[in-house]
């Protein structure tokens, strides 16, 4: 089945909003024309992607199933139209980073800004989850990621902590266990959990269902839903699906209402660095990873 892309930016622009008409605004689309385009896809897919009401717009468990690929897919062309330009105009001076999905928004930028400031060269953001990143950086479609160790299939990839964080678990708001001030690990486990997909960061995955449960395989039998990303994550948790965990950082940026985050007894940390690839001899890469030493690696305090 052949399905245009020019299909799968609306679609997705719906699905972060789950509003017809916001996401028709952020498109600079007229709403009728972003519902033919919505009604065209779906025709294609075979299945609704949306369940819509006067009140509300949520994914169908269909829709839950095209979003993840079709962000993959957006950002694999967006990605070939990159490289074919740099191929045909020559790699130019900028550098490309690769943001993360968890926790890192606060710290990425201020070193971003301080490295254009300080260098005169452009930097070109994008952004994947660990997993992504890693393959990005594989295909050599950008340069240095802000990541989660641990990681997996990176052979050829080095990378430099820069902080701990904490980590907090998220349940919803009436939860009996919402009630305490600390929340004992040992007391989740008989509680069913939100959890992402093993793709989105194989090594982040596993050490959090391990956390709780001692053994990531085990853990994966407690998963009750999938979601692609941690605001849907959140977003389930609080519809009453289960718990999860995010980082304590990336919690203050996102604001579901009704849950509760409660930090974890014993506590639980993760870990932030920079990677690039090992082989790299630009100069750029090693400025600019000595610079996210620098900014963060410094203090070593959370965010």
């Amino acid at each position: 089945m052949n399905v245009d892309p020019r299909l799968l930016a609306p679609f997705v622009a719906v699905a972060d909003e789950l509003s017809f008409s916001r996401a028709a605004a952020g498109l600079s689309v007229t709403q009728p024309a972003l519902t033919r385009q919505i009604a065209q896809l779906e025709r294609l897919v075979g299945a609704r992607l949306f369940d819509r009401t006067t009140r509300r717009v949520a994914l169908t468990p269909a829709g839950e199933a095209l979003l993840d690929p079709a962000r993959r897919a957006l950002a694999a062309l967006d990605e070939g139209v990159t490289a074919a330009r740099r191929a045909a105009h020559g790699s130019g001076d900028g550098l490309r980073v690769g943001l993360g999905t968890c926790g890192n928004v606060a710290v990425a930028p201020d070193v971003i800004a301080v490295f254009e400031a300080r260098t005169g060269s452009a930097v070109e953001v994008s952004r994947a989850a660990t997993g992504g990143s890693v393959e990005r950086l594989l295909r050599r479609t950008i340069d240095v990621a802000f990541l989660r160790p641990p990681l997996h299939d990176a052979d050829g990839i080095a990378f430099r902590p820069l902080l701990r964080e904490p980590m907090v678990v998220v349940l919803p708001s009436d939860h009996a266990l919402a009630a305490l001030d600390q929340v004992p690990r040992a007391a989740l486990r008989e509680e069913p959990m939100v959890w992402s997909d093993r793709a989105r960061g194989p090594g982040s995955w596993e050490r959090g269902l391990a956390a709780i449960w001692g053994d990531a395989t085990e853990g994966a039998r407690h998963v009750a839903a999938l979601r692609p990303d941690e605001e849907m994550m959140v977003t389930a948790v609080a519809a009453g699906l289960g718990f999860t965990l995010a980082y304590a950082s990336r919690m203050r940026f996102l604001h579901v209402p009704g849950v509760a985050t409660r930090p974890l007894d014993p506590p639980l940390e993760g870990e932030l660095a920079v990677a690039w690839r090992a082989d790299d001899p630009s100069p750029d890469v090693a400025a600019f990873v000595a610079l996210a030493a620098e900014r963060i690696g410094a203090t070593a305090q959370p965010v």
